[in-house]
């Protein structure tokens, strides 16, 4: 700070040098005059400008403060005085920032812009936390972009490769504070999330660099929707002493690929939570309408097999291996449900151990109660996400509140880039059928999420009603429905651990109650053919595969007996065929009638 005094009548000029400081942490102000004129002063008076343009800002708080000054003499005698600051207008000062957020195309499915400003006004107190949370559905894809490591996104110096986006400050006293402008970085895990973002501003006022103000933030995603939530550390105050009175913030996150709209048209909200350096709180939200989800098109694909050549029969237990596929620009898949055909029930008690409700509600369930694996792919991220399935007791709540057993549910723990949870259901309908619900699937492109359940010792499925898995084809029926409302109905036709069923290629009746048989096999293997109702003996062959077998089958004991009665018998071929490391498959022929 100069001071210049002249006064021409004397031909005198002085110009005296102070020199200020504040301190760091507080701001806090010191002006120094020292070596000054060996002349006599009786008053010296300095009015600094006030307004829109003034060097200093009054404190943020009201109440009565002293400024003192020390003087001393070039005799070495010093003087102390104080005068007391009072700050009476504006007290109790509010805490309404706005909010505005949105995105550049509101198409669903696209890739947009996303953009998000905060503003206060003057007197307002100054922002402390930006807590912001994105609607199920409106995603980040980190696939393809390097994250800047947490050394230099501390330090603010991350490389051009992680940048996402821009930011602009305001920052200043009076109706025009002084703009700034930044850079938005994606970093590596940060405060509990899987990703970060390290928002740099340097902090450049004409002549004064002090250096750049670095904000981390921490990207949060929700276990259940995978809403994504991004919650910044405390914003800076002060740096080097200079009050930044931060005036509002935008963060515009521009690049391309980036940023995923939902596929789902309902009305959302972008919901932000402020926080003031004072502790006040207050919750703004922002409307997000996306639009033309009816164009695009909803066809993913459901594959289902069985597992297990020795659980094929009444009372076995046999595994599942489940996948689902689906191509990209495509409607997010909200639901999927899968009902088995009347082979199959739930067999809770053949399982291990079961997951507490409320342990699977938080996702703990312990490892003797995983029944199976999972993988999913999604375009959004760079790696699959891998992890268990749990079997987890079923609970429902009656008007009471009390809590009634149901069915057990599945728990699929998928962790990898990001930790995801999805439940499923299960009820048995109308029919007696088993059916199984995937609901409330997150708005999230998923290129294939494949499924394996345990079968054997510990499954959960179980062949029942006396039925043989592989006596015929098993069919599902498939429903599943996307984020825009459409439907696909459909019937997957279950893969089984079976043998081949062989080809009947002949049969004729002989005489002596016999019959001739001919039959080709698929594989190489065992076949047994006999009669389906023990009216003919069996005839047990090793085939290799492709060979015709021919086979002439002789009356049982008990059909020579009938027939010499003169009695009628009927009855039909079985041929029974097993693979090398395959369930036998059973096919029936005709019915014969046997003759004298």
């Amino acid at each position: 700070m100069f001071l210049v005094a002249d006064a021409p009548r004397y031909g005198v000029s002085v110009r005296l040098v102070g020199n200020v400081k504040a301190d760091p942490a507080t701001g806090q102000l010191t002006a120094s005059f020292v070596n000054n004129p060996q002349i006599p002063v009786s008053l010296v008076r300095v009015a600094l400008r006030g307004g829109d343009r003034a060097t200093l800002v009054n404190p943020p708080a009201c109440g009565t403060s002293d400024a003192s000054a020390r003087f001393t003499a070039w005799s070495g005698q010093t003087a102390t005085a104080t005068a007391p600051l009072t700050v009476d207008e504006g007290c109790g000062a509010p805490f309404a920032p706005t909010f505005a957020a949105g995105v550049s195309s509101t198409k669903a499915g696209a890739s947009p812009s996303f953009s998000t400003t905060i503003a206060r006004g003057e007197g307002d107190q100054p922002l402390s936390r930006i807590d912001v949370s994105l609607p199920p559905g409106l995603l980040a894809k980190p696939a393809g972009i390097p994250l800047c490591d947490a050394a230099r996104a501390a330090a603010g110096t991350c490389p051009e490769t992680s940048r996402i986006g821009s930011v602009a400050v305001a920052s200043g006293a009076g109706a025009a504070p002084f703009a700034l402008g930044g850079r938005a970085y994606l970093t590596g895990p940060y405060g509990g999330g899987p990703y970060g973002l390290s928002i740099v501003v340097p902090a450049v006022a004409g002549p004064f660099d002090l250096g750049v103000v670095v904000v981390r933030a921490s990207i949060q995603l929700d276990r259940d929707d995978a809403h994504v939530r991004v919650l910044s550390d405390p914003l800076p105050t002060i740096l080097d002493g200079i009050p930044l009175n931060v005036r509002s913030v935008t963060v515009t996150i521009d690049r391309p690929d980036t940023m995923r709209n939902p596929t789902s048209c309902g009305l959302l909200q972008i919901a932000g939570s402020l926080t003031s350096t004072g502790g006040a709180n207050l919750l703004r939200n922002a409307p997000l309408q996306p639009t033309d989800c009816g164009a695009l098109a909803f066809a993913p694909k459901t594959a289902i097999a069985l597992t297990g050549a020795t659980q094929t029969r009444d009372g076995k237990h046999p595994g599942v291996d489940a996948t689902v596929t689906q191509p990209a620009g495509q409607a997010n898949i909200k639901s999927v449900e899968v009902t088995l055909p009347l082979t199959f029930a739930l067999d809770p008690d053949n399982a291990e151990t079961l997951c507490e409700y409320d342990d699977g509600l938080k996702g703990v369930c312990p490892e003797k109660s995983a029944i199976g694996t999972a993988t999913a792919r999604t375009p959004l991220l760079p790696s699959e996400l891998k992890g268990k399935v749990y079997f987890v007791k079923g609970v429902r709540f009656n008007a009471k509140g009390q809590r009634i057993r149901t069915l057990p549910t599945l728990l699929v723990s998928l962790r990898g880039d990001i930790a995801l949870d999805l439940r499923a259901t299960t009820a048995v309908d109308k029919r007696s059928r088993l059916v199984t619900t995937f609901a409330g699937i997150p708005d999230a492109a998923v290129s294939s999420f494949h499924m394996v359940l345990n079968g054997g010792r510990h499954g959960i499925l179980v062949v029942t009603s006396g039925k043989d898995v592989c006596a015929g084809a098993q069919k599902a029926a498939v429903v599943a429905t996307g984020h825009n409302g459409k439907q696909q109905k459909t019937t997957a036709a279950l893969a089984t651990p079976c043998s081949p069923a062989p080809k009947m290629v002949h049969m004729a009746r002989l005489g002596g109650g016999r019959v001739s048989v001919a039959l080709r096999s698929a594989a190489a293997g065992r076949m047994v053919v006999r009669g389906a109702g023990g009216k003919w003996t069996s005839v047990t062959r090793k085939v290799r595969k492709g060979q015709l077998v021919r086979v002439t089958l002789k009356p049982s004991p008990s059909a020579r007996r009938s027939l010499a009665r003169g009695r009628r018998v009927s009855d039909r071929v079985s041929a029974t065929f097993t693979a090398n490391g395959k369930g036998a498959t059973t096919i029936k022929g005709r019915m014969l009638r046997l003759t004298r």
